[in-house]
């Protein structure tokens, strides 16, 4: 199980952003040399091989700065990169399957409602990634739980709870004082003009909303 530390720390999904010419390898790097606590690779566009060559480099980059690192969806891509985790949607193997397989890695499962966050503890996940919380332009088709569910949520469950989707540096410390574990973020940072910056600015944010500076 990842840690659940005091406050909530940043998770940062890594995605390629074509329209301003950076990759998720870009995304990744920025993010780990900011300091995020976990990193998830999360790239549609790669072919495998080129998945294994990017996440090696990540897997790399992440274990000289202590960040932990896992890879979406795939398992194979995972203990072939070296990765510490696989996080898994609801269309993808169960948490059973992933830890038979690879019982050393963490898995975190997508959960958008309280009865996938349920299974998802039953079946002994590391962690559960709740969303999206707001709207969110990279799960447009579903709709956002909002704050008062997913609070819910980290009540009703005694595993971590990542919070993702639609998450900015404005409305971030109503996430945290739900009492999630972790943030998550894609186009916060992603598409920032400054990454390190958008990073740090979020960290800051994370860290006062967690010492009860926001109500």
């Amino acid at each position: 199980m990842i840690k659940s530390q005091k406050g909530s720390k940043l998770y940062l999904v890594a995605s390629p952003e074509p329209s301003l010419n950076r990759s998720s390898l870009d995304v990744a790097l920025a993010g780990i040399k900011a300091g995020v606590t976990y990193l998830q690779l999360r790239d549609k566009l790669a072919q495998d091989q080129d998945l294994i060559s990017l996440g090696t480099k990540i897997s790399q980059a992440a274990k000289s700065k202590g960040t932990t690192f896992i890879i979406n969806d795939r398992i194979d891509l995972a203990l072939a990169t070296g990765a510490d985790g696989v996080h898994l949607g609801q269309e993808d193997m169960s948490v059973k399957a992933a830890k038979k397989i690879a019982p050393d890695l963490l898995v975190g499962v997508s959960a958008h409602n309280l009865e996938q966050a349920l299974e998802a503890q039953k079946q002994k996940a590391d962690y559960i990634s709740v969303g999206p919380v707001f709207h969110s332009p990279t799960k447009p088709d579903i709709h956002p739980i909002g704050l008062p569910k997913l609070k819910e949520i980290v009540e009703k469950v005694g595993i971590p709870v990542v919070a993702i989707g639609g998450i900015t540096v404005e409305t971030v410390s109503q996430v945290v004082n739900t009492g999630v574990d972790f943030i998550a973020v894609i186009s916060a940072i992603n598409n920032a003009p400054d990454m390190i910056k958008a990073t740090f600015d979020l960290q800051n944010r994370i860290t006062e909303a967690s010492n009860g500076r926001f109500n």
